[in-house]
């Protein structure tokens, strides 16, 4: 697909401002209207090659194909695409309403805590810390090293506690609360 528009140009001349890479984006967006999305993962597989190029590929003389490896290739701005703007409570509780109420019940946890999404779906109980204090809890969600090794603190609001004062009555956050 992007071989018409780079297949002429030696390695070394593709980069994230050559022009003939530019308008590949652009001609995608606007003429094929195909999602950002979609013209970034054909960026992903040309900046792929390069580094191969760069750092596995050798001449006969054992020399990389290329000096250096690109710095990465950024998707070109999407003339067309919406500002992003928070959710009116109608529009969240329109949104929800047409999810099963198991994951309805984890979007609302996770709109009101701010957890990522993986989070949400690996929380357990023994994360949670009970602060008498405020009369809530919060879940402490451990660091991962591939994300970062710092732990992340998820305060529970009134609908979270919600959330989670319902799943603890089903035992749906891992283990049971008995448990751990």
């Amino acid at each position: 697909m992007i071989e018409p528009w780079l297949g002429k140009l030696e390695l070394v001349a593709i980069h994230n401002d050559t022009p003939e890479l530019v308008a590949f984006g652009k001609h995608r967006l606007d003429v094929d209207k195909v999602s950002p999305t979609t013209v970034k993962r054909t960026l992903e597989v040309v900046r792929h090659l390069l580094h191969l190029a760069a750092r596995k590929w050798r001449t006969e003389d054992k020399q990389p194909w290329l000096p250096i490896a690109p710095p990465l290739l950024e998707m070109p701005k999407n003339p067309h695409a919406r500002a992003p703007y928070p959710l009116a409570w109608d529009e969240q509780r329109l949104l929800f309403s047409w999810l099963p109420k198991h994951l309805a019940e984890m979007a609302l946890f996770k709109v009101n805590t701010g957890t990522r999404g993986g989070e949400v779906c690996a929380l357990g109980w023994a994360w949670e810390q009970i602060m008498p204090e405020l009369n809530a809890s919060v879940f402490v969600v451990p660091g991962r090293p591939e994300k970062s090794a710092e732990d992340r603190l998820g305060v529970l609001n009134q609908a979270a506690r919600t959330v989670a004062s319902t799943r603890r009555t089903c035992s749906r956050f891992g283990a049971s609360p008995s448990s751990g």
